[in-house]
């Protein structure tokens, strides 16, 4: 009788051990889904910001706040890359705008700088292209380690 208790025991400890990997594996796949959600959500944003740009060829100072926010998000979600190319686009949109003023006639400035300036930034930072570049190494959904091991151990 003691046995047969003890081999109970010890199925019911590996359908534990089963269940709690199953669970672990369940919670590490859903807070990866959160912060791939997250983090796209920053990458969204910034598109968004360079679409606007592109769209009516001046930065649409409108949605600054929304590229701001998705920076500030970038602190916690990313490294400092990322974080420093969001700066960099809301500083360039700064000072793009800043250009078409002394283009504009608004204020005083040398014309022709500023239009070889606006211009320049225009198509530097309006390249889909390079923002997803400095994304692509956080959004790309990549295996979790328990997956990792399963496919070493079955090669």
């Amino acid at each position: 009788m003691s046995d047969a208790i003890s081999v109970l025991s010890a199925v019911t400890s590996l359908i534990a051990v089963v269940v709690a990997v199953a669970s672990w594996r369940a919670a590490e796949q859903a807070a990866s889904a959160t912060i791939f959600d997250q983090r796209f959500a920053v990458y969204e944003d910034a598109e968004w910001f360079i679409a606007a740009w592109q769209r009516k060829g001046q930065p649409d100072m409108d949605e600054l706040p929304r590229l701001v926010s998705a920076w500030n998000r970038s602190h916690f979600l990313f490294g400092p890359e990322v974080t420093a190319r969001l700066r960099l686009l809301w500083t360039d949109a700064i000072a793009a705008q800043m250009a078409g003023r002394v283009i504009a006639g608004e204020i005083e400035g040398d014309h022709q700088a500023a239009v070889a300036k606006f211009h320049a930034l225009l198509l530097e930072q309006t390249d889909p292209d390079k923002l997803r570049a400095v994304f692509m190494g956080d959004l790309k959904v990549h295996a979790s380690g328990w997956e990792r091991v399963r496919r070493f151990t079955l090669r």
